[in-house]
């Protein structure tokens, strides 16, 4: 049975010509179910959100419109809705739509899954979050270059020998289900997390030598940088961690945001707005925090720098942190670089 979606917007009923319910296999395992256990350690200490979906597939002519309109005679009252481009998927978006309750967002899910959309089948699902602990008396270090085998109990086991060793916790891509390569690990004590802060970083987990560095939190849940933030001590002492340049977001997605912006095979960044006497070495000693450098050029007439890493996700997670940051005075600009042979200008599209 095919459904016109009616509107009183032209631009909506144009955008979406059809919209063709898909029958799936009903579950007897509710969502209620989910949240009664722990997430598991393979899943990397995963939990869904409960009122925010994941929507992919979406055709280009769909707009914010189109979604409000779809979407709230199912599930009122939506909150938000982000729409983004896919880099991945040339003329189609993805969308974060947040909705007041969980029955309303669980209702679209089970509506709209698999449902044809101006063409398109869309994937309607929920969106994750990390699981962590808000408190804020916690002493964090980051953890990087971590193996693709590596998962929260694993983590937590290389840990737990400190006296006040809390938790450990992998980043994992919430539409790929693959390890990000970092996480973090919390202590009650902030002598132990120093100790551990020198005696295992560079040692090896999974096959690979890991990296550690101080984190803290934010204190504004709202902002969309408020994961956590390095603490970089090199000769840049003056960088202070600033809101990312960047709409406001669930938290637990910006990362996903960034990593999504570009191909997966672009692995370079342009780092731009540099002032002051700014050497090649002291801005590879800041950038090898997220991971291998592979190829660097600096460009002082230009006061930029452009820096290709070893993997896409090093390269996602150094804009997530450097966007936005002070040095010397001035916000530095992060963003993705073009790759063509040789590293040649920024990303601005």
């Amino acid at each position: 049975m095919t459904t016109e979606l009616m509107s009183d917007h032209p631009s909506v009923s144009s955008s979406v010509s059809q919209v063709t319910p898909v029958q799936r296999p009903t579950t007897s395992t509710s969502l209620d179910d989910q949240y009664s256990f722990p997430a598991s350690a393979i899943e990397g200490g995963r939990k869904i959100s409960r009122t925010v979906l994941h929507v992919g597939g979406l055709h280009k002519s769909v707009t914010k419109i189109t979604l409000r309109e779809l979407f709230l005679p199912v599930g009122s009252p939506i909150l938000c809705i982000k729409l983004f481009n896919d880099k991945n998927k040339s003329g189609f978006h993805y969308s974060f739509i947040e909705f007041g309750s969980h029955s309303s967002a669980e209702s679209v899910l089970k509506s709209f899954d698999g449902t044809l959309v101006a063409g398109s089948p869309i994937k309607v699902s929920w969106a994750f979050q990390t699981q962590r602990s808000k408190s804020s008396n916690f002493h964090d270090l980051y953890v990087g270059d971590l193996s693709p085998d590596v998962n929260d109990e694993m983590l937590g086991r290389f840990f737990n020998n400190y006296r006040s060793f809390v938790q450990a916790n992998v980043m994992w891509d919430m539409k790929s289900g693959r390890s990000r390569g970092y996480g973090f690990v919390s202590f009650q004590d902030f002598q132990d997390a120093q100790k551990c802060l020198h005696e295992m970083n560079g040692v090896m987990l999974g096959g690979r030598p890991i990296r550690l560095n101080t984190a803290s939190r934010k204190t504004d849940h709202h902002q969309p940088s408020s994961h956590y933030m390095l603490s970089m001590h090199s000769e840049f002492s003056t960088i202070q961690p600033h809101p990312l340049n960047i709409p406001s977001i669930i938290p637990t997605q910006l990362y996903d945001i960034i990593y999504h912006q570009t191909p997966s095979w672009n692995s370079t960044i342009y780092l731009g707005n540099l002032v002051g006497y700014v050497t090649q070495e002291g801005l590879v000693s800041l950038l090898q925090k997220f991971g291998y450098i592979i190829d660097f050029k600096l460009c002082t007439e230009r006061r930029c720098a452009f820096i290709k890493f070893d993997r896409h996700e090093h390269a996602a997670e150094a804009i997530l942190r450097l966007n936005g940051m002070v040095m010397n005075g001035t916000q530095l600009k992060c963003s993705w670089g073009k790759q063509h042979g040789l590293i040649t200008r920024a990303n601005h599209d």
